[in-house]
This record gives C-alpha cells, structure tokens and sequence, in this order.
C-alpha cells in the first residue's frame, strides 16, 4: 500500500526537475501531476481499522461474491471480478468501515449494519461493532463484537447472513472475506518543449518510492507531438 504522502513526492521530484532544467536556458518543462484510484486487496489489519472505502468479498472456487450494500434480513452478493490485488465490476457495491470500539462499523448511505436476531441483519441509524480478525488464508473474519454471530457467505442459499461464528470452520459457509479498499495512485507527467533540438531526451529522477531512481541519463521521453515549430516529448513517472 503507497502511503499517503506519496503524492507530495512525486509533486517534489518534478518540481527537483522543473528546478534543474530551468538553469538551462530556453527550455520550457511542463510537470502535471494526477491521481487515480482502484480498489486494492487489504494485507494488514490496520488498513481496515483505519477506515475507508471498501469492498467485502466472499470467494467460492474462483467466483467473487461481494457484500451487497442493500441491508435486510439478509444480503444478496453482487458478483465482482478478482483481477490479481485488485477488484473490479460495473455496480461495486462500496461499504464505509469506520472505526468503532476495538473493531469497524459498516455503513451503506446513512445506515449501518447492524445484528436483529437467529441469522437475521438489521439496518441500524447508529453504529455497531463488528470485530475484525485475521484468517488463516489472508482474509479477514467479521464477527459481532456483541453475539456470537458473523458476517458469513451461505453457500446453499448464495447469500450472506448473521450466522452463528461456530459455522466458521464449516464447508457450507465462508467465513473468512478479502477486503478491498479503495487507494488512489499519484503520478507525475513530464512534459518537454524540444526547442534545442537535442536527439535523446531523457528524464532523470530519484525519490519514487514505487519506482526508484534511474541511472544516469534517466529514462527515454517518448514523442508526444508538435508545435508546427518544435517537437514535445512525454514522460510518466508512477
């Protein structure tokens, strides 16, 4: 998981480029910063504590079974696709955990997920607390802090339910769930005006803590197109 200040380095090693470049007279350097997110598989249990936007995911022999985000008595999947790390679909039913007592609390709109009785959920106007632990596979078990009862996929009825934590270990139920949280990537475009009509234009940087540093004379521009008057090359640094 990139940490959050990661951003503001990429932010510096342009501006370090921009800096250098500059002394150089007549040549104009352009350095765009942008981000974009995805919803990445979680590793760590502090990543769930410490709240967010998430994805709760059932996996059954290779099918992805996602915790709907309408709340009754129980809940129907949503079927997502598992691409590596990462899971994608075109209605992600997104869930807001935040942190509550020792464990999360799960929120879809203005209403939170809460325990009503036997196997039933209920929809709840105040937060309730679900336990977050690890599992033996690298998922997670999300168990009431309160009963003895889970948020388990039934295998039967294809549906998740508030069934009793003594199902865990049961091949009928999954128990054990991938949580994906949604991470924005930042990455910092390098824009250069080729008014000295150099033949190899390079980018050196350093400081990335997803791609390093470059050995001197750095990576290759590639062509981005032209002026009628000079050429402009482009490069993207993760």
């Amino acid at each position: 998981m990139k940490k959050t200040h990661s951003r503001n380095r990429f932010l510096s090693i342009a501006l370090c480029l921009c800096m250098l470049l500059s002394m150089i007279p007549g040549i104009p350097l352009i350095a765009q910063a942008a981000a974009s997110g995805s919803y990445v598989l979680v590793t760590d249990r502090s990543q769930i504590l410490s709240g967010g936007q998430f994805v709760i995911v059932a996996n059954q022999n290779g099918s992805a079974n996602a915790l709907g985000t309408t709340i009754g008595s129980k809940i129907t999947p949503v079927t997502v696709t598992v691409s590596g790390n990462t899971v994608t679909g075109s209605n992600l039913p997104v869930w807001t955990l935040t942190a509550t007592g020792s464990g999360v609390a799960l929120k879809s709109g203005s209403s939170y997920l809460g325990y009503k009785s036997s196997t039933n959920f209920a929809s709840s106007t105040s937060a309730y607390e679900w336990s977050v632990n690890a599992g033996s596979n690298g998922g997670f078990i999300l168990n009431s802090a309160k009963t003895t009862r889970g948020i388990y996929f039934q295998i039967s009825g294809s549906q998740f339910g508030a069934y009793a934590t003594s199902n865990a270990s049961s091949s009928s139920y999954i128990a054990e769930l991938q949580l994906y949280k949604y991470t924005t990537e930042s990455t910092v475009t390098i824009y250069f005006q080729n008014n000295w009509m150099w033949s190899d234009i390079t980018v050196h940087y350093w400081g990335s803590e997803s791609s390093g540093e470059t050995q001197w004379p750095g990576k290759a521009m590639t062509y981005y197109g032209s002026d009628g008057s000079y050429d402009f090359y482009a490069l993207q640094i993760p």
